[in-house]
């Protein structure tokens, strides 16, 4: 055999590539691999072979390829980073963003710009382009690798447009004008114009800005920019009345012109003859611009030579010239220093003004032009070298000059001239003293009208002046002479006419409390003066309220204003006794059947809009005789003859035809301000809290006294197929727009302005209202709109506020089979609800947790146990729409009830008293694939029911009641009377009674055992299977071991699948992707069945399967019950067992899945679910930063932050994990920088900085003073102003470190949108702020310069 070693060596070569993983153009790894290890080729086998003749030439020994023996190559160990792209063309201005990837994991970068003059880039590749021209970027990771990118920086942006006449007048149809834009600046890429004419039939414009009169009358022409969108207008008349003065001719002042290049501008006036023309405007022109331009007849000097500067009249087109002749520049005689005429100054707070002369070296320089600036606005601005004083402290303020940056520098103390007297405002006339405040020991002088009255000494800042006679109109006038000031300063107000001031309740006079409460809530007053303003804080309450004794008691509530006049006003408040539910007559009161929602006037051809407001209002809710009931609910704010009702009217809609609602918070006094609860609220809770403002709202409170603010409101429609914005999120809720909420209080949730900004109607969005837009894309079904404000649900839908929500079919299929079904006065919807009453017929509902079980303390904060909260409420009377067993006339024929378990916690199984059967023929989330016929009724909290009953066959005069036979506490499943006992007979096993009475006609429906049912398509396979739990916790507190529940949680299954309960605020662990068919097996680890309900979809309800809560064994399988086939969005989830939903999740955003047990809903019973693709959360979160910004402090005080509060786009409100860095030292004066930072859930972080300036009589710069050798790090330069897009400026450092220090340093930008930073070159951006800083890498030691970017200069606006 021959050998062929360099065929087998490409052969071993080819191989070691396929196995580092390294690729072969044109070849893939398979191919690679199958051609590296050909088949042998069959051979037959000599069986005596002869050896080969021998060589004597050594040869090495045949390679072999042995695939199974040979060792993979081992990787390479060098970095091998690539980017994104290796080149890349932007604009001057723009920005682009760069990618590295490493072939080593972890690595870390660095970036690095060859030229930051062209180009810059931060530390995470962001590329801004600067100047025209070219750049490397270069990255570095820390692993040794490099890549490069060049960036090719092109052209230069417009900046604004101008047109040569603001205002023409055409005086004949047809008759023409030009106009003329000039694109700024002169040197722009793109300086395309494009026109247009507001009113084209008054007048038109064309391509080449050529305005024609149509027609009489006004219109505006615009000239917009293609490039960033600036326009210039002119307003245009067409007036054929005017009479027209034409233009006759033209002169200039100076027919020569002798400029100096690059010297002082010349100036043309043009005159045009006659004076009286009607159109004098005129136009300029330079023959040579690289040696003059003209711009309004300003002639600027550019270089050595001659041009001729035409002015062209627009009417006419007459001509004048100036021949320009520029003679070559002097000799440029650069700057080589300033000086200040003074290095001191001291002005007075809000006092006169200083001047600061500029002495720029040499005297004869070319340019010997500054710019002045100040350290510190807030204490002091300069313009031209005077300084204004603003606030007490210290600035340094600066003069650079533009020709080589040379600085001189004052620095300005403010005094704070305290003697100026504050004088305690208002005055009114039936006052005998005035009083007020200044520096400590100022004298005082008061004059009335002029007349000095004797003089007082502020002794410790107070001051009051007494035995003075005033009269209205009276001129005060009051000057303080301060012992360490060498200015007085003087303050002055006008004598009112004195008045009472105006005291006005918050919430009911009369007003109630059960005896036996632990406190009555007082909702308090709100007081307010004509003159002296707010006196809320002033009011005094006198009065006591016993609330274990039954009777009527008087709080007084009484405020004094300044000039002694005093107002009262009362509040009865009775204690009762609640009510005995046997002794409310039953079956008295005809049932309520809520009739349709009125309309609004749509905004929106195609769109059902309705405006509805929610209302507090007394309802007569027990029989007539009986004392109403105060509620709430919700009602038409457009309809003047508009009903509201508990539950609320009907909203008709039609499947696929939106809906438009605006839902407005209308809890709101007759005198505008806020109504309070009707219930008590527990603020412990994890709820909407308003009274914890931005920072926070949305979380758990620590005030165990019930609130009695102004009510958060959000409303959701239940089983709507709507976006995250409308879908009525727990913390997208709001307060009304009313007079009296505190200023520190979160008027909305954290989700508001998160959802305003993206939704549909979000422009509509308003203080006090929402608007929601649904789409109304899903099947026929009875869903129901309520309240869901987070931690306040049990207690706002209590109130009243819940109403149906029915969605008709409109297919043909839909249409047809609808037909058959009973309608008009036969289709009835109720909604059974439990409610408890007082004696005085208002609402009872407990407040305290002694209530449940008894437990009396210690609660929160000496425990963790919820002070007010319920774990189950059980009202002890029934209500079916707003009444109490009422009762309904039903003729001999076939009915449609649309039934809605309303209730707080109770399950309902309800049954007609005569045994009859029922057909079932929709559950919640539309019509069942099979009627089924039933003689009883199980409905979950929130769970409804579409049922046909027969009455034909029951003789006239027949009394049916409509029975109860659920439990009067927590259902746990099982048999009524074997498992459980049924409610009580007597009160809450009983809804209402039907009478039947004659037919009165022929019922045209179709008998419910003869439908033939719409199609119902299933879902199809599942993408992911999803283990939840539902769960119960007991107390951790020390003080209250074993009580339970503390709450009730969902949750998830571990590693193990045991439970794990989890909190509202925990990181969502259900992330879906759009389009996902999911199941969800639902574990409940708790004693009780829980109604789960999910947002935004409806679901099937495959089977249930027993479940061992100790072992987590599973054991035997029931299908789904027949009555919930179809689709539904609440499902009874049984202890014990494992409930297996499946639900298709079409459409992204953040919604919430919970018990519509809703005391367990609003104690951490909900949690938010995302359906987002896997890392879709790219947003970082939002800092605000509260207070001031920036923050001065005295020297040697006390310094506190204020905080900042965060919202992100996913995890909400997130204020509680932000990280402060505050390197405030109060012993130093200087500026100092305080930190905050925060990653969400998806780990994006966001930052944000607050400037504190400790302030003393030395300068405001922080220095970093060297202590025994250590590292000292300054800045030339404290304050720096530069022009937006203009020229870079240039920080130098001076770092004096120890010889054996290795520490770099680093630059960076507090808004690199206004300017970045690499290597001390700064590039202003846009107009703003940034604090510039360089700092060692491990942050110890650090300098800034504050620099301020000015807008650049132009006449056009953006649009």
């Amino acid at each position: 055999m021959s050998r062929k070693p360099a065929i087998n060596y490409v052969i071993i070569l080819v191989f070691m590539l396929y196995i580092m993983g390294i690729s072969i153009p044109g070849m893939s790894q398979s191919d690679a691999a199958s051609k590296t290890k050909p088949a042998p080729p069959t051979e037959q086998v000599d069986p005596n072979p002869v050896p080969d003749p021998v060589d004597p030439t050594p040869i090495d020994p045949e390679p072999t390829i042995q695939a199974a023996n040979i060792k993979p190559a081992a990787k390479p160990t060098a970095d091998v980073v690539t980017l994104n792209k290796t080149s890349t063309t932007i604009f001057a201005g723009d920005q682009d963003q760069l990618t590295a990837t490493s072939t080593i994991s972890n690595s870390t970068f660095k970036w690095q710009s060859s030229n930051p003059l062209i180009a810059t880039v931060d530390k995470n590749g962001l590329v801004r382009g600067i100047a025209p021209g070219t750049a490397d970027i270069t990255v570095t990771s820390n692993k040794g690798g490099t890549a490069t990118c060049s960036v090719t920086v092109t052209g230069v942006a417009v900046t604004g447009v101008t047109l040569d006449q603001t205002s023409i007048t055409l005086t004949a149809i047809g008759q023409t004008r030009t106009l003329t834009a000039t694109v700024s600046p002169t040197n722009a890429t793109d300086k395309t114009v494009t026109w247009s004419s507001l009113d084209p039939a008054v007048a038109t414009v064309d391509a080449a800005g050529i305005v024609t009169a149509v027609a009489e009358g006004n219109t505006s022409v615009t000239a917009t920019t293609v490039d960033g969108g600036f326009t210039a207008s002119c307003t245009v008349t067409v007036d054929p009345t005017v009479l027209l003065v034409p233009v006759t001719g033209v002169t200039l002042n100076q027919t020569v012109m002798a400029l100096t290049a690059l010297g002082a501008p010349g100036t043309l006036t043009a005159t045009v003859a006659p004076a009286d023309a009607t159109n004098a405007s005129v136009t300029w022109l330079s023959s040579d611009i690289l040696v003059a331009t003209v711009a309004g007849g300003v002639v600027t000097p550019l270089k050595p030579g001659t041009t001729i500067i035409t002015a062209t009249t627009v009417d006419g087109g007459f001509t004048a010239t100036c021949t320009v002749t520029v003679s070559p520049p002097v000799k440029w005689i650069a700057v080589t220093g300033v000086t200040l005429d003074q290095a001191t100054m001291t002005l007075a707070t809000m006092g006169t003004t200083g001047t600061l002369i500029a002495t720029v070296a040499p005297l004869n320089a070319s340019d010997p032009t500054v710019h002045w600036s100040s350290s510190d606005i807030a204490v002091a601005t300069v313009a031209g070298g005077i300084v204004t004083p603003l606030a007490p402290g210290t600035s340094t303020i600066t003069a650079t000059t533009v020709d080589g940056n040379f600085t001189a520098a004052c620095l300005v103390t403010v005094q704070d001239i305290t003697a100026t007297p504050v004088i305690n405002t208002p005055v009114a006339s039936a006052q005998t003293s005035v009083s007020g405040t200044a520096e400590a020991d100022s004298v005082i002088t008061l004059s009335i009208n002029g007349t000095a009255q004797p003089t007082v000494t502020a002794a410790g800042g107070i001051w009051t002046v007494i035995d003075l006679t005033l009269a209205v109109g009276d001129i005060i006038e009051v000057t303080a002479q301060a012992p360490d000031k060498w200015v007085s300063a003087a303050a002055s107000t006008t004598v009112a006419e004195a008045q009472p001031p105006v005291i006005q309740l918050i919430g009911s006079d009369p007003d109630s409390v059960t005896v036996g409460s632990t406190v009555y809530a007082d909702p308090g007053a709100v007081a307010n003066d004509p003159i002296y303003g707010n006196l809320t804080s002033s009011i005094e309450v006198t009065g006591t309220v016993d609330t274990n004794t039954v009777g009527s008691y008087t709080l007084t509530y009484t405020v004094t204003n300044p000039a002694t006049i005093s107002r009262s006003v009362t509040r009865t408040v009775d204690v009762v006794d609640t009510l005995d539910p046997t002794t409310i007559d039953q079956f008295v009161t005809p049932l309520l059947v809520p009739w349709a929602m009125p309309k609004s006037p749509s905004p929106q051809p195609g769109v059902d809009y309705y405006e509805i407001a929610m209302r507090q209002f007394d309802q007569q809710i027990l029989p007539a005789g009986m004392p109403a009931t105060t509620v709430w609910g919700y009602g038409s704010a457009t309809d003047s003859g508009a009903v509201f009702n508990a539950p609320s009217l009907t909203i008709e809609a039609k499947a696929d035809r939106p809906v438009r609602v605006k839902w407005i918070n209308d809890l709101i006094d007759d005198n505008g301000n806020y109504l309070p609860h009707l219930l008590p609220i527990d603020q412990t809770l994890h709820w909407a809290n308003p009274p914890g403002g931005l920072a926070h709202r949305d979380m758990m409170g620590d005030n165990p006294a019930p609130y009695v603010g102004p009510v958060p409101i959000v409303t959701h429609v239940h089983g709507a197929h709507v976006s995250q914005e409308s879908d009525g999120y727990p913390e997208a809720w709001y307060l009304p727009a009313a007079n009296s909420i505190p200023t520190e209080y979160a008027t909305t949730g954290t989700f508001f302005d998160i959802y305003k900004a993206t939704a549909q109607s979000g422009d509509d969005w308003q203080d006090g209202a929402v608007v929601y837009d649904y789409p109304n894309d899903q099947r026929p079904a009875t869903i129901w709109y309520h309240d869901h404000a987070l931690g306040m649900t049990r207690t706002n839908v209590y109130t009243g506020p819940a109403g149906f929500y029915l969605v008709r079919g409109t297919s043909p299929e839909d249409v047809a089979f609808e037909s058959q079904l009973p309608s008009g006065n036969y289709e009835i919807p109720i909604a059974i609800q439990d409610r408890s009453f007082n004696e005085d017929g208002s609402l009872f509902y407990p407040d305290s947790r002694t209530h449940f079980d008894g437990f009396d303390g210690p609660y929160v904060p000496d425990s963790d146990i919820a002070p007010i909260w319920n774990p189950e409420f059980f009202g002890n009377t029934i209500i079916a729409n707003g009444n109490t067993w009422p009762y309904k006339q039903v003729e001999q024929r076939q009915y449609r009830f649309r039934f809605l378990n309303g209730s707080q916690s109770r399950t309902l199984i309800l049954k007609l008293s005569d045994g009859s059967p029922f057909w079932q023929i929709g559950s919640d989330g539309g019509y069942l694939p099979q009627q089924v016929m039933l003689d009883e009724l199980l409905l979950g909290p929130a769970e409804r029911a579409d049922v046909l009953i027969d009455f034909s066959a029951i003789p006239a005069g027949t009394s049916i009641i409509l029975e109860n036979i659920g439990p009067d506490g927590p259902y746990q499943g099982g048999i009524p009377g074997i498992d459980f006992d049924p409610a009580d007979p007597d009160t809450t096993g009983k809804v209402m009674e039907f009478r039947v009475i004659a037919a009165a006609g022929t019922d045209p429906s179709t008998p419910a055992s003869d439908l033939t049912m719409p199609t119902v398509t299933p879902l199809g396979s599942e993408d992911n299977i999803r283990q939840v739990s539902l769960n119960e916790e007991e107390s951790e507190s020390p003080a209250t071991p074993g009580i339970a529940p503390k709450a009730a949680k969902l949750g998830i299954l571990d590693g193990m699948g045991m439970p794990v309960a989890l909190a509202w605020m925990d990181p969502v662990t259900e992330v879906v992707s759009p389009g996902d068919t999911e199941i969800w097996e639902i574990y409940n680890a708790t004693m009780d069945a829980h109604p789960i309900h999910l947002h935004l979809v409806t679901f099937e309800v495959i089977e249930r399967q027993a479940w061992d809560m100790e072992t987590g064994d599973l054991g035997e399988i029931t299908p789904a019950q027949s009555w919930e086939a179809g689709f539904k969005d609440t499902v009874l989830a049984f202890p014990g067992q494992v409930t297996r939903i499946k639900a298709k999740f079409d459409m992204a955003g953040r919604y919430v899945w919970h018990c519509h047990i809703l005391e367990h809903e609003d104690n951490e019973m909900m949690r938010p679910y995302l359906v987002a693709p896997p890392g879709s959360d790219t947003r970082a979160p939002v800092i605000t930063v509260l207070g001031n910004n920036p923050e001065t402090v005295a020297l040697n005080s006390t310094y506190i932050d204020a905080g900042a509060a965060a919202v992100d786009n996913f995890d909400g409100n997130v204020s509680h994990n932000i990280v402060v860095d505050n390197q405030v030292d109060t012993a130093v004066a200087g500026m100092y920088m305080v930190h905050y930072s925060v990653t969400d859930s998806s780990g994006n972080t966001a930052m944000a900085m607050r400037t504190v300036m400790v302030t003393d009589e030395g300068p405001m710069a922080r220095m970093l003073a060297a202590e025994d050798g250590e590292p000292v790090i300054s800045l030339n330069k404290e304050v720096l102003s530069l022009t937006a897009l203009g020229k870079n400026g240039k920080l130098k450092v001076d770092f004096d470190a120890p010889d054996d220090s290795e520490l770099e340093l680093v630059w960076s930008s507090s808004d690199p949108d206004v300017a970045t930073v690499e290597d001390g070159i700064v590039a202003p951006l846009s107009a703003g702020v940034a604090i510039i800083t360089v700092s060692t890498e491990d942050g110890s030691y650090s300098a800034s310069c504050e620099v301020t970017v000015l807008p650049p200069s132009t006449k056009g606006k953006r649009k």
